[in-house]
């Protein structure tokens, strides 16, 4: 259970500070971010929300760290993918033509990808939290812990590319193909 709860905090951590930092790395990033917040929760003051999104971010980023914060941070991570999960869902549903700036700039409009990622994601947490709460207080194996750490690498790796991955398995019009 340790190499779960490991990979899991790798994970969620990392991912949670790629998207903030993402979100600020330029002008281009934050105005796309202020524009995808507007879009997802109408009538809701960007300043508010956009700060409170960033604020968990790295909020989240921080707590996973060290193992005694760790299952509030992949508790609270949660709760945000939750949430996020019910936004995307719901700009899908209201057909609302955004791109997800998720982690800085983005053109793809938000997709059912979007959702399965921050599903995965979600699924990550909870696995991360329960793992985290059932190990035992022992030292890591080395090989484990490298295993655990490539896992995650592969993942966060796959969730930072989901728009390019999204976009490569979508079907093609016959008038696209060659």
């Amino acid at each position: 259970m340790e190499y779960v709860a490991l990979a899991g905090r790798c994970v969620i951590g990392s991912v949670f500070l790629i998207a903030a930092v993402g979100k600020l790395r330029d002008r281009s990033s934050r105005d796309g971010f202020h524009s995808a917040v507007s879009a997802v929760v109408p009538g809701v003051r960007f300043a508010r929300l956009g700060l409170v999104v960033l604020a968990v971010e790295f909020t989240v980023a921080i707590l996973v760290v060290p193992a005694a914060t760790a299952g509030w941070g992949l508790g609270m991570a949660a709760g945000t993918l939750l949430a996020f999960s019910v936004a995307l869902w719901s700009v899908l549903r209201r057909g609302v033509p955004v791109s997800c700036h998720c982690f800085g700039r983005s053109a793809m409009p938000v997709s059912r990808a979007h959702v399965l990622r921050n599903t995965v994601l979600l699924a990550i947490a909870v696995a991360g939290s329960i793992a985290h709460a059932d190990a035992a207080d022992v030292a890591l194996h080395p090989g484990g812990a490298v295993i655990a750490v490539t896992g995650a690498l592969v993942v966060i790796i796959g969730v930072l590319f989901t728009d390019d991955l999204a976009s490569l398995f979508a079907p093609t019009s016959r008038s696209s193909r060659i």
